[in-house]
């Protein structure tokens, strides 16, 4: 599966791009790139990446809270051709948590965007939030 991952979040004046970054890096794994970026005057965190690796983060984290169901409704709603473009929470990030933005004004700093690209988006799905039955049986094959 051809997976491309691209995250990106403005840093306000009153914060610290350390933890903006840290909030990101919660997410992709400690070994991605965060770039800063000047855009329209305004600078913005990117991390990108190409692979199931920059997702291994999120996914073990999805598994640990135990929102995988709650997160297949997100991803689903999220699709638009071959891309997967959903928000989270900078804050509940930055503290190794996942929780979802719906709008922009859920997160009060704004939140992370996360935009996925791939040749199969509900294949992916199905590997970040496996549905049920999936995991059971996955868990008598190991």
């Amino acid at each position: 599966m051809q997976v491309k991952v691209r995250l990106v979040a403005d840093v306000n004046p009153t914060e610290d791009t350390g933890k903006v970054q840290n909030a990101i890096l919660n997410l992709v794994g400690v070994g991605a790139v965060v770039e800063n970026r000047v855009e329209a005057g305004r600078l913005t965190l990117v991390c990108e990446g190409e692979g199931l690796e920059n997702l291994r983060r999120l996914r073990s984290v999805l598994e640990s809270q135990r929102i995988r169901d709650a997160s297949r409704m997100v991803f689903d709603r999220s699709v638009r051709g071959d891309r997967i473009t959903v928000a989270f929470n900078r804050q509940a990030a930055l503290a190794g948590k996942v929780s979802f933005s719906e709008s922009p004004g859920d997160s009060a700093l704004g939140p992370i965007w996360v935009e996925i690209e791939t040749d199969d988006p509900y294949g992916l799905i199905d590997w970040l939030a496996p549905p049920p039955g999936k995991r059971r049986l996955r868990a008598q094959s190991t």
